[in-house]
């Protein structure tokens, strides 16, 4: 892996996984990790949102696997949209939204989930965006405790207009070579 400190966003960084073949852009000073054939990127925007991405190296899915091999099928042999009811499944999370989206010709599935916190507190919200690419398994997590957050106005100043997470940000910063 290599940080490459070209600056985007507020203080981001470029992140270049050249093991996955991929870049994206994340709060500068992620945390990393690299663990039985896992990469892992962690950082937080501030307080309310937080951002991951995983990489699962040579992933090979267990079609042994009773309940993945159900999901499978009930999904048209579709495992991007399987992944997404296991992960709902596994969560006990509400569903959001499930969408396609391509890259490079590259197909992923974006999925949307709420779910309470344990500790009692507002419900987070996360969206999943992955891909299955040359066996490795690539999944980059928003999570939030709101999806628009407000800026700070200066004191005596109009309520200030809500601004969106930077979820769209760090999802459009994604590059597959």
């Amino acid at each position: 892996f290599l940080l490459l400190p070209s600056f985007s966003q507020n203080d981001w960084i470029t992140v270049t996984d050249y093991s996955a073949n991929i870049e994206f852009s994340m709060p500068e000073t992620p945390i990393f990790a690299d663990t039985l054939s896992t990469i892992m990127y962690s950082s937080a925007v501030d307080s309310t949102e937080a951002l991951q991405v995983h990489i699962y190296k040579d992933m090979n899915f267990d079609s042994t696997d009773t309940l993945f091999n159900a999901a499978v099928t009930q999904e048209n042999g579709d495992t991007l949209r399987a992944i997404a009811k296991l992960i709902l499944l596994s969560t006990n999370s509400e569903f959001i939204s499930i969408e396609e989206t391509f890259y490079n010709g590259k197909r992923g599935v974006i999925l949307g989930i709420k779910y309470w916190n344990v500790i009692g507190g507002p419900s987070n919200t996360s969206y999943i965006k992955y891909f299955i690419e040359n066996n490795n398994f690539i999944v980059f997590t928003w999570t939030g405790t709101q999806t628009t957050r407000r800026r700070v106005p200066r004191q005596g100043a109009p309520p200030a207009p809500t601004d969106p997470t930077y979820k769209d940000v760090f999802f459009d910063s994604l590059k597959i070579y």
